[in-house]
């Protein structure tokens, strides 16, 4: 059995110093319940792969690309890098274009494929990308299909607070207990609550966030439901024992 649980401090998880944790803080983030039940804004839909050619200038999209030259690099002007290089799929190439970013010359070698996150857009006649989020593409290896986008606060990464999020999943969900008896949840064909924390945060499928939703949005309006009636009966309680002392 963990010995972590809902209620233990977010400064029980690696990584997490007095710095962090009062980042977190601004988020609302205490404990461990208070960061599974940190959900994201919004999801990127990266499974939704699509070629070049089917491009929309409008939209962000995910494309599996294929390096086909090495990053040529400059230095524009003081504290200003740009770096470029070219990638391509069955159906065009296109030109990607990182800033201040010039680690990416050691990442993107001739020939290895990513998964690309953004926006690609026409521009003199050619195909371009700008600071696009990236992946490696693995044959063999399943990409998530929904990453999932948080609301942050400064200091924080996405990437960081996704790493947490896995953390406390990994380490409470196992013990939280459902509260709502199996008989009620199969009737209104909810899954877990276990089930549907992971697949709000980490959805396996499109199926699985609806699912996921469906059950937290029951939790929410059943919890609801019973603090009016228990306020209720409390009431009815006040004033009958006021009336009897009449």
């Amino acid at each position: 059995m963990s010995l972590l649980n809902s209620s233990t401090s977010v400064s029980a998880l690696s990584g997490v110093g007095k710095v962090r944790a009062k980042q977190l803080e601004k988020l609302g983030i205490r404990t461990l319940g208070d960061l599974i039940y940190f959900f994201p804004r919004a999801y990127e839909k990266r499974g939704d792969v699509r070629p070049l050619s089917h491009f929309d200038p409008d939209r962000q999209a995910a494309y599996v690309l294929t390096v086909s030259k090495g990053v040529s690099q400059s230095n524009i002007r003081r504290g200003l890098t740009i770096s470029k290089f070219r990638a391509f799929d069955e159906s065009g190439t296109v030109e990607i274009t990182y800033f201040n970013s010039p680690f990416v010359k050691e990442v993107f070698q001739t020939g290895s494929t990513f998964r690309f996150w953004g926006k690609v857009e026409l521009k003199k006649g050619k195909l371009q990308m700008t600071n696009p989020k990236y992946e490696p593409y693995v044959e063999g290896v399943v990409l998530p299909d929904f990453v999932p986008i948080y609301s942050l606060t400064d200091g924080i990464s996405s990437k960081q607070l996704d790493k947490l999020v896995h953390s406390a999943i990994n380490d409470i969900l196992p013990e939280i207990i459902d509260p709502i008896p199996d008989n009620l949840r199969l009737q209104n064909n909810l899954p877990t609550l276990t089930y549907a924390i992971k697949n709000a945060h980490f959805p396996e499928s499109e199926e699985a966030l609806l699912a996921a939703r469906k059950r937290l949005a029951f939790d929410e309006m059943f919890y609801f439901a019973l603090g009016i009636g228990l306020q209720s009966k409390k009431q009815k309680i006040v004033f009958s024992y006021s009336f009897s002392l009449y």
